[in-house]
């Protein structure tokens, strides 16, 4: 657990106002949820239902903890009361009464509101931002590492995170326990009248108390050594985790290529587990991770590879090679930058211009861009005064039709690692970048990585979900259906298959039909779904 996550968790609990969770891959969902498991259940509802009143009066009456969900950029009018009194329910000695739903309520102190909302990137308006507590709970990339290096332990050592989780729950309960026992003395201590010393009781129990802790700080240091021991024993599983948090980000960026692209963590976490789970195990677990780090990488890139369109493939693959390169200092940001942004990076910043020695064929933004990379990264000193020396060589190499095919003169290919070749590219020949950028992910992540596969429905089924539907996603002229069927009857379920096309008054019968095929486990293709 991240220190992030922690300092959200004490503000939802012990916040002065209730709070509102922006929550788009629901961690914060399931934490609340499964903190309310024991005891007085949880209360789910949405934010705008219109059963909200009468659900929340009877939460205010019980004492139960109350949910809403998917709460939008406006609240609903109806909380203001609410909202109003949430310091109150903190203070000791009150009378938490209010005025609500046309009457005067009691309020049970151990009524609680949450707030959560799946917007990524909401915009409350100040008024809102006074009566709640906007707590951020999206997810951090330590704090999802932490998560897929359990997931990733708990699928191939599960005696060692079993032991984790004992031991964690053990130490919350002795810490739990140790802060009871020091809250007692110290009451003791309080309520104690005349002279202490003269207090044998007091004195006994105040001993009793003392080698109590003491049994308990020995135990929770013991603890923690062992947690330590099991820590540095999953480490060798983090390169796993490290892989997967970087094509969760990679991933997680393709929504400003295109809107549809949103991908939960829920299924991001599923299609990492099934990678892991379903790959070749062996005794040396070195050897099993290093062969898994290639599984892994390619089954989320597969997966993701889906559901995107053809153009955006290629800027897929490309962005996941360039973030792994980062994430092992390969990389810098610098040398990045400069190839998205081109001259224009670092334009507000002094460098050192070379006399261009030929206009013709090195253009002002050609000749800038090369005087910028020698000026400000180190591995291209000298580039220009090569160019200027060597003009025929560097002269027949730009009028070459296929330079990609080249080498650079000056032995300068063999001096710089394949994303600097990139930049040179860029530079010098940016119509060929597109060609160098297939070339860079073949030579990072591997050919398989520019090939795109025919989709494949046998391994779709088997990492589909029965509460999961699959959805085509079809260009004009485009129709699965009979592909489809011949898979179903491939699978032996071309008679327990239905077909319904959607639109004016199917509704009730794809309702019926769907409801029937949960139960007698049907296939169901729905046609037309944008008509529903």
């Amino acid at each position: 657990m991240d220190n992030v996550s922690i300092h959200n968790a004490i503000l939802v609990k012990h916040g002065a106002k209730w709070p509102l969770v922006i929550d788009p891959q629901e961690q914060a969902l399931k934490w609340i949820t499964t903190s309310h498991k024991k005891g007085v259940g949880l209360v789910k509802t949405k934010a705008w239902s219109t059963f909200l009143p009468q659900t929340l009066e009877q939460c205010l009456r019980l004492g139960t903890p109350l949910l809403l969900q998917d709460v939008g950029e406006e609240l609903n009018p109806i909380l203001k009361p609410v909202l109003a009194m949430a310091s109150l329910l903190h203070q000791r000695g009150v009378r938490k009464t209010i005025f609500f739903n046309d009457q005067f309520i009691n309020v049970d102190s151990n009524f609680r509101l949450y707030m959560t909302t799946r917007m990524v990137n909401p915009h409350y308006l100040p008024d809102t931002c006074i009566q709640v507590n906007v707590i951020n709970f999206t997810v951090t990339s330590h704090g999802l590492e932490n998560q897929l290096l359990a997931c990733v332990s708990r699928l191939l050592r599960p005696d060692l995170e079993q032991d984790k989780d004992n031991i964690m729950l053990k130490m919350a309960s002795d810490k739990k326990q140790l802060d009871d026992i020091e809250r007692k003395m110290l009451e003791l201590l309080t309520k104690s009248e005349g002279f202490v010393l003269n207090d044998e009781t007091l004195i006994e129990t105040l001993n009793e108390a003392k080698q109590t802790s003491d049994m308990i700080k020995a135990r929770v240091l013991l603890a923690e050594n062992t947690e330590n021991a099991i820590n540095q024993s999953r480490e060798i599983f983090r390169p796993l985790a490290v892989r997967g948090v970087i094509f969760f980000f990679t991933i997680k960026d393709l929504s400003s290529l295109e809107p549809m692209y949103q991908y939960s963590l829920d299924h991001f976490t599923k299609q990492f587990s099934y990678a892991v789970e379903n790959a070749q195990k062996g005794p040396d677990l070195a050897a099993v991770v290093a062969s898994l780090m290639d599984v892994v990488t390619y089954t989320l890139y597969q997966s993701v590879l889906r559901g995107i369109f053809e153009a955006h493939k290629h800027i897929f693959a490309f962005m996941a090679a360039v973030n792994i390169l980062r994430q092992e200092n390969v990389l810098s940001s610098e040398e990045f930058a400069f190839f998205v942004r081109g001259p224009s990076a670092g334009t507000t910043m002094q460098y050192r211009i070379t006399p261009n020695p030929d206009t013709k064929i090195f253009d002002n933004t050609k000749w800038k861009f090369l005087c910028q990379l020698q000026d400000r990264l180190p591995v291209f000193q000298g580039l220009c005064e090569d160019i200027c020396r060597e003009l025929g060589l560097w002269t027949a190499w730009m009028l070459h039709e296929k330079p990609e095919q080249e080498r650079f003169p000056c032995d300068w290919s063999s001096r710089l690692s394949d994303f600097e070749l990139l930049l040179l590219f860029r530079a010098l020949r940016p119509e060929k970048t597109k060609v160098c950028v297939w070339k860079f992910v073949c030579a990072t992540l591997g050919p398989a990585y520019m090939t795109s596969r025919p989709l494949n429905l046998d391994t779709v089924l088997q990492e589909s979900r029965t509460h999961i539907p699959i959805m085509f996603i079809l260009s004009k002229g485009v129709d699965p259906t009979a592909m489809f069927l011949k898979f179903a009857e491939a699978k032996e379920y071309r008679l327990s298959c239905r077909v319904i096309a959607l639109g004016q008054g199917q509704g009730p019968r794809a309702k019926k039909t769907l409801i029937d095929a949960v139960r007698m486990g049907y296939w169901v293709l729905l046609q037309n779904c944008h008509l529903a």
